[in-house]
C-alpha cells in the first residue's frame, strides 16, 4: 500500500518501524520513511501513535545505537554494554533523546499519541 491510496483526511497509525528505519536510517526503507514522517511534519498527513509503539521505537533506536558503536548484532551483548559502559549508555540514550525531540515537533505539526492502558 502507498500514501497515495489513503483518503485525504484519513489518520494513519505509524508503527515503531517507521520510527526506528527512519532514525537508525535503515535501507531499504529509510528513504519512504524519510518522506513519510517529513510529510506528517509538514501537515500533510494526519497521524497516529500509541505509547505502546513508541516504547518499542525507542528500545530499538537504544539497542540499534548501540549495536552501530559497538559493531555488533549481539543484543544480549549490547544490553550488557549498555549497563556497565556509561559512555556507551550516554551515547545511546543521546539518540533516544533526539528521537523525543523530534516526536515533540511532529505531535506540534499532526501526530497523534494514543496512550495504551490495560485494563
Amino acid at each position: 500500500m502507498h500514501l497515495s491510496d489513503f483518503c485525504e483526511d484519513a489518520e494513519i497509525f505509524v508503527d515503531a518501524n517507521i520510527f526506528g528505519h527512519f532514525v537508525l536510517r535503515n535501507d531499504p526503507f529509510r528513504t519512504s520513511c524519510e518522506e513519510f514522517l517529513s510529510q506528517v511534519e509538514n501537515s500533510q498527513v494526519r497521524a497516529m501513535t500509541t505509547t505502546f509503539a513508541l516504547n518499542e521505537a525507542l528500545y530499538a533506536i537504544l539497542i540499534g545505537t548501540g549495536s552501530r558503536l559497538l559493531q555488533s548484532t549481539r543484543i544480549k551483548s549490547i544490553k550488557k554494554h549498555i549497563d556497565k559502559d556509561a559512555s556507551l549508555a550516554a551515547q545511546c540514550y543521546h539518540e533516544c533523546l533526539r528521537f523525543d525531540r523530534y516526536l515533540a515537533a511532529l505531535c506540534t505539526a499532526s501526530l497523534r499519541i494514543l496512550e495504551v492502558t490495560y485494563a
